[in-house]
């Protein structure tokens, strides 16, 4: 049961008594509370305030969360002194194919034991690919076709490899990041 009570000109208290709804524990008598009321119109200003503040805790709390969030682990270069180090499935993404925009062209590279390769790039345009020998040279993979050339170097972050090409295809600048498929 709900009762407002005026106690003084300038405040309105609502009294509100749940002891038939909710008994008290043994040996406490529930007096009710005494809780001011809001003045009329007050909740829906609060909801309508709420409401305006609500995209800016949320963009606030999505830049905390970015802004705590651990950095990404350096990439280390790793030299590879043996095509052994780099044997085996790589693929990933190719951008400068067909000029500075990047098309989402992808390629698959399979290097041998003994530097020879084999790849593919799968373009929205069709499939081209080709086969090679590499060479080693200060630490890096180098090959060199009658398309054009790519020098890939080995890196590691956060324990996992990945191979970084920049190389001239058809003379446009080509990059590539080519992970080992598992």
């Amino acid at each position: 049961m709900r009762v407002d009570v005026r106690l003084a000109p300038s405040r309105t208290y609502r009294a509100v008594n749940d002891v038939a709804a909710r008994p008290s524990p043994a040996g406490c008598a529930d007096q009710g509370s005494m809780l001011p009321a809001p003045p009329a119109g007050a909740a829906r200003r609060l909801s309508a305030r709420a409401l305006a503040v609500l995209p800016l805790w949320c963009i606030a709390l999505a830049l905390g969360a970015c802004a705590s969030s651990p950095p990404e682990p350096t990439a280390i270069p790793v030299p590879i002194t043996d095509f052994k180090m780099v044997a085996g499935r790589w693929q990933g993404s190719v951008s400068g194919l067909a000029g500075p925009r990047n098309e989402g062209d992808s390629v698959q590279v399979t290097i041998g034991e003994d530097g020879t390769y084999d790849f593919g790039i799968y373009r929205t345009i069709g499939v081209f690919g080709g086969k090679g020998q590499f060479t080693l040279q200060d630490g890096k993979l180098m090959a060199q076709g009658e398309r054009g050339r790519v020098t890939y170097e080995l890196y590691e972050r956060g324990g996992r490899r990945y191979l970084k090409g920049i190389g001239v295809a058809g003379g446009n600048p080509v990059t590539t990041e080519l992970r080992p498929v598992r």
